[in-house]
């Protein structure tokens, strides 16, 4: 039996979990009058701890599950890939560049990898969407509205990124994956899942590429866990491993490489 999560709770409302972050917050932004208190609030909610262990995932309450709004628009823009039978995925969120969501899904001819990535930085149009909201605040507290300075941070976004997460588009790679290799990235998925586990000793992150990991597995639903930029042990090969099937299905790559990173993860 073949689980599918690829239209499961994408635009539910999320679950409370931890994250590991990837900070693309501005500090010229969070400094200027009357912004800090909004953007700080993003700060603290983004800043999280991560896990010191490098042979196990941190568990997930739900598939990329987090109340802020920003994950949510994260799950809207990928709406899209939902509607496809995925069978494993990962959302991949590196700092300072578009956030991807890649994965294995059933098609009628077989079974695929894919890659999804965004037109631009999703964090970027946030971004402007949380500092637009907030200058209307201002502009309504005060009974007047505030010009934008061309020379700041947010005017410099606005000319590189959309303000509506409607005009981002998404660009889909895909190639065929064989029915053995797909088996051992499942049976590698369901172990790196099951054994997440919460670090004993937490660390702080900033920057580097955080990975959510989901899957349905038998008698245990849609399980999910998260990773930030691992550099040993299990986590590490496993990302190396989600990082090869991006390569696979966008360059098509052959299928050695996913057979050589599969084996730390097998042992």
């Amino acid at each position: 039996m073949i689980g599918v999560i690829g239209d499961l709770g994408l635009l539910k409302g999320p679950t409370i979990g931890t994250l590991g972050v990837t900070l693309r917050l501005s500090l010229d932004l969070m400094k200027a009058p009357g912004k800090k208190s909004s953007l700080f609030s993003v700060l603290v909610c983004c800043l999280a701890t991560v896990a010191s262990g490098q042979d196990h995932l941190t568990p997930e309450p739900g598939i990329f599950g987090d109340e802020h709004d920003y994950f949510v628009k994260v799950r809207e823009v990928f709406a899209e890939v939902y509607l496809t039978k995925v069978i494993l995925q990962v959302v991949v969120l590196p700092s300072f560049q578009p956030e991807e969501i890649a994965g294995i899904r059933k098609t009628d001819a077989g079974f695929e990898a894919f890659v999804a990535k965004p037109s631009s930085i999703i964090w970027e149009t946030y971004t402007i969407y949380e500092e637009e909201t907030e200058e209307q605040r201002q502009a309504d507290r005060e009974g007047k509205d505030f010009p934008l300075d061309p020379n700041s941070e947010l005017a410099k976004m606005k000319r590189q990124s959309p303000s509506d997460f409607r005009k981002i588009t998404i660009h889909t790679d895909a190639r065929p994956i064989s029915v053995p290799v797909k088996e051992r990235i499942e049976r590698a998925w369901q172990k790196m899942l099951l054994a997440a586990r919460h670090p004993k000793t937490p660390r702080l992150g900033l920057d580097g590429v955080e990975f959510h990991f989901s899957m349905f597995i038998i008698e245990h639903g849609i399980v999910t866990a998260e990773v930030w930029s691992p550099d040993r042990g299990k986590a590490r090969a496993f990302t190396e491993l989600a990082e090869a099937l991006i390569e696979f299905a966008r360059w098509g790559t052959d299928e050695a490489k996913l057979k050589s990173l599969l084996k730390p993860l097998e042992r």
